[in-house]
C-alpha cells in the first residue's frame, strides 16, 4: 500500500574561512574588506548607515573634515581615490555637501578597498581603489527591505522576473529634512535622492547578463518670497552610471567578462534677480569598454588579462549671464575637452611552493590628449611567505598613474569642484609604493592581527599658485603648479570577525610631505591632512538574539593649517589710509588640537518567529556621546587685551538618533 512520509529537512553546512584566515595564504596585501552586515549595526550621524564612514575607521584611511565622506589614503589627496560601483566610476561620492555618501547600504553586496598592492586590472588613480558590487536580486521569492531614519528613508524591492533565470532589484532613497523643517516654520529647500536598479539574467549555462544603473541628485532651490530679496537661487549636482556586463564560460578553465560602461557627473548653479541671471555648469562624461579574461591553468597558476578603453569628455566651466551682471562677468562657453584613456594589462598568480606565492602584473596605461600622448609602464608585484597555517609575511611594490585631477576651491565637496584632464603642460601624476606586512591569525580567539609598513613617493602632484582665482574661472592651467610628495607609515589592526563580540582596533602612525618650487619658498611642507596619530576602536556585542550594542571610539591628531602669526601696517597708494598686511607662518606649520569622540548604538530586533514573513528592528543611538566637538575650522578673534587668538569651533555636538528598519 503506497503512502507519504514527511521527514525533517537535511541541512548541509561547511565551515567557511574568515577573512582573517583567508588573508594568511592570499597574495593580497593592503586590502580592506568592509562587512556590510557589520556596518549596518554601527552608530552613525542621524542613524544613517554610511559605508564610506566605516571605511574611514580602517588603518591608513584618513578622514578629512568631521562627518564628511571625503577620505585620504596613505598620504594621498582626495581625488586620488578611484570609486567604482559595478565597474562604473563615481566622481562625486557624497550627498549633502559630502556629509553622506551616495551608497545605499541595502543594495551593497560587497565592498573592497585596495590601499596598495593593486591588481593589474585596476588603474587610473594613485592612492586607492574602492570596488563596490551591488546585490543581484532574489531569483526565487519577492523581498522588500527598507528603513525610516531621522534624515532619510529608503525602500528596496527585489524578486524574480523569470524564476531561477531572471531577477530584478530596484532601490530608492530620499532625504526629507526640508519637509520636516517646514513643519516648524523653517525653510531649508535642500534635499537629495538616489535610485539603484539592476537586472540579472541567466541566459544559459555558459552565459549571464546584468544591467546595473545608479542615478542621484542633490537639489537646492531657494525661491523668492515676501521676506527675501527678489530672486531665485539653486543648484543641482549628481551622478548617473550604467553598466552592461556579459559573462561567458568558454570551458571550466576560461572565463570572459565584457562590460559597457557609462558615467556622467555634472552640476548646474543658477541664480536670477534684479534683472540679471547667472548659470554656471560643469560636466564630465565617460563611455568605456572593458574586456577581461580569467584563465585557471591549474590550482597553482591563474591568469587575468584584458583591455579597457575610456572616452572622457570634459566641460570644465560653462558660464551664461544676462542683464547687468553680464557687464562684469562675460559668457564663457567652455570648449569640449576629449581624451582617450586605455589600459592593457596582464596579471598572474602562481604558487611557487606550498609556502611561497607570487602575484605579478603589468599594465600599460595611456592617455591620448589633443596635443600629446602619455604612455605609462606600471608594474606590480606581491609576494607571500607562509610560515604556517596561522602566520605569514607579505611584501609588494607597485607603480600607479593618474591622468586627471580635481580642481577644488575648498576642502568640502562643493558644487564648484570639477575634474580636469592632463594636457600638454599638465603631466600625469605618478606614485611608487612599497609595503611589507606581518599577518597572524588566533584560532581560539577567531581574530587576526596585521602589522603593515609602507613608503610612497609621488610625482607631478598638482596644487595652485599662491593667490589663485579659482571660482568662475575656466582657464585653470595658468594657476596650476606641479611638485612631489612622499608618505610613510605603520598600520596595526587587530580584528575579531566571529563570535558574540566582534570588532576591531586600528592604529596608524604616519607622515606625509609635499614639495613645490613655487610654494612655501621652495621648502618642503607638511600636507594638510598629515595626521600623526589615528586610533579607532569598534566593538559589537550580541547581548541576546534580539538585542545588540555597538560603539565607536576615535582619537586623531588635528589637521594642519597656515595661521596668521603677525601683522604690519602699510600706507595705501593715495597716502590717505593704512592697510593691514597679514604675516603668515610656513605653510601648514601648525595643526588643530587632537580630537576624540565616542558613538553608541543599540539594535532591538523583533521577536523571532518560526517562519517569519516580516521582521523589523529599531536602532537607537547617539553620535558624540560626551559632547566633545571635533575642531572643524579655525577662527581668529580679538582678546580683551587688544591681541588676537585662534579658536577651533566644532561642527557636531551630541546628536541622538533613532531609526526603524524592516524586511519582508
Amino acid at each position: 500500500e503506497s503512502g507519504v512520509n514527511e521527514i525533517e529537512e537535511v541541512v548541509v553546512t561547511a565551515k567557511s574561512k574568515s577573512d582573517g584566515q583567508e588573508n594568511i595564504s592570499s597574495t593580497d596585501i593592503s586590502l580592506v574588506k568592509i562587512s556590510i552586515e557589520e556596518a549596518k549595526l554601527l552608530p552613525a550621524i542621524g542613524g544613517e548607515t554610511d559605508v564610506l564612514k566605516v571605511a574611514q575607521l580602517m588603518p591608513g584611511i584618513n578622514r578629512g573634515s568631521e562627518g564628511g565622506t571625503n577620505f585620504f589614503v596613505r598620504g594621498g589627496d582626495g581625488d586620488q581615490n578611484l570609486i567604482l560601483v559595478d565597474e562604473a566610476t563615481v566622481y562625486n561620492p557624497g550627498h549633502l555637501f559630502g556629509f553622506f555618501s551616495v551608497f545605499n547600504p541595502d543594495v551593497i553586496k560587497e565592498m573592497s578597498i585596495y590601499k596598495g598592492g593593486f591588481p593589474a586590472n585596476y588603474s587610473g588613480r594613485l592612492s586607492s581603489i574602492t570596488d563596490i558590487r551591488t546585490i543581484d536580486g532574489a531569483k526565487n521569492k519577492f523581498h522588500a527591505t527598507g528603513g525610516i531614519g531621522m534624515l532619510s528613508s529608503r525602500l528596496t524591492l527585489e524578486g524574480p522576473i523569470l524564476k531561477d533565470k531572471m531577477s530584478f532589484m530596484i532601490s530608492g532613497r530620499r532625504s526629507y529634512i526640508d519637509q520636516v523643517l517646514k513643519l516648524v516654520g523653517q525653510n531649508v529647500p535642500f534635499y537629495f535622492y538616489d535610485l539603484n536598479a539592476k537586472i540579472n539574467y541567466n541566459i544559459g549555462p555558459k552565459d549571464r547578463l546584468f544591467i546595473s544603473s545608479y542615478f542621484g541628485n542633490d537639489v537646492l532651490d531657494v525661491s523668492a518670497n515676501e521676506d527675501s530679496l527678489s530672486g531665485n537661487f539653486g543648484f543641482k549636482l549628481g551622478n548617473f552610471t550604467q553598466t552592461v556586463r556579459w559573462t561567458h564560460v568558454f570551458n571550466p578553465k576560461l572565463f570572459s567578462y565584457l562590460s559597457l560602461i557609462h558615467t556622467r557627473f555634472k552640476y548646474d548653479i543658477e541664480g536670477n534677480g534684479f534683472g540679471s541671471s547667472l548659470l554656471v555648469r560643469s560636466a564630465i562624461r565617460d563611455i568605456g569598454l572593458k574586456y577581461d579574461f580569467q584563465y585557471f591553468r591549474s590550482s597553482e597558476l591563474k591568469f587575468l588579462y584584458g583591455v579597457q578603453v575610456t572616452n572622457h569628455n570634459f566641460k570644465p566651466s560653462v558660464i551664461n549671464t544676462t542683464g547687468e551682471i553680464s557687464d562684469y562677468l562675460k559668457d564663457k562657453d567652455a570648449k569640449l575637452i576629449t581624451t582617450f584613456e586605455t589600459n592593457a594589462y596582464a596579471d598572474v598568480r602562481y604558487d611557487i611552493t606550498s609556502r611561497w606565492k607570487i602575484q605579478a602584473g603589468l599594465s600599460l596605461p595611456t592617455s591620448i590628449t589633443a596635443k600629446k600622448t602619455y604612455l605609462g609602464i606600471s608594474p606590480r608585484v606581491n609576494t607571500t611567505f607562509i610560515v604556517n597555517e596561522n602566520q605569514s609575511f607579505k611584501a609588494s611594490i607597485s607603480r600607479m598613474y593618474q591622468f586627471m585631477h580635481r580642481v577644488s576651491s575648498s576642502s568640502f565637496a562643493l558644487p564648484t569642484d570639477l575634474w580636469y584632464p592632463v594636457s600638454e603642460n599638465v603631466k600625469p601624476q605618478i606614485a611608487d609604493q612599497a609595503a611589507v606586512s606581518y599577518n597572524f591569525y588566533f584560532p581560539r580567539l577567531k581574530s587576526s592581527l596585521v602589522i603593515e609598513g609602507y613608503y610612497k613617493y609621488m610625482q607631478n602632484l598638482t596644487e595652485y599658485k599662491e593667490g589663485s582665482q579659482i571660482i568662475l574661472n575656466d582657464d585653470f592651467e595658468q594657476y596650476l603648479i606641479q611638485g612631489t610628495g612622499w608618505a610613510a607609515g605603520t598600520e596595526v589592526m587587530f580584528r575579531r570577525e566571529k563570535g558574540r563580540i566582534t570588532g576591531w582596533v586600528a592604529y596608524t602612525l604616519s607622515w606625509t610631505k609635499r614639495h613645490f618650487d613655487g610654494l612655501n619658498g621652495g621648502e618642503a611642507f607638511w600636507a594638510k591632512y598629515d595626521r600623526r596619530h589615528y586610533l579607532t576602536a569598534v566593538g559589537i556585542v550580541e547581548i541576546n538574539k534580539r538585542l545588540s550594542f555597538s560603539a565607536i571610539f576615535e582619537l586623531a591628531s588635528g589637521a594642519r593649517f597656515t595661521p596668521i602669526v603677525g601683522q604690519y601696517f602699510q600706507p595705501n597708494a593715495g597716502l590717505t589710509d593704512v592697510e593691514i598686511i597679514p604675516i603668515y607662518s610656513k605653510r601648514n606649520a601648525y595643526r588643530l588640537s587632537m580630537s576624540h569622540r565616542l558613538d553608541i548604538n543599540f539594535v532591538i530586533k523583533s521577536k523571532p518567529k518560526k517562519n517569519p514573513r516580516f521582521s523589523s528592528e529599531w536602532h537607537i543611538g547617539a553620535y558624540n556621546v560626551y559632547n566633545r566637538a571635533t575642531p572643524f575650522r579655525i577662527k581668529l578673534e580679538p582678546t580683551t587685551d587688544g591681541k588676537y587668538e585662534y579658536t577651533q569651533p566644532g561642527l557636531f555636538g551630541f546628536i541622538p538618533s533613532i531609526g526603524y528598519n524592516f524586511k519582508f
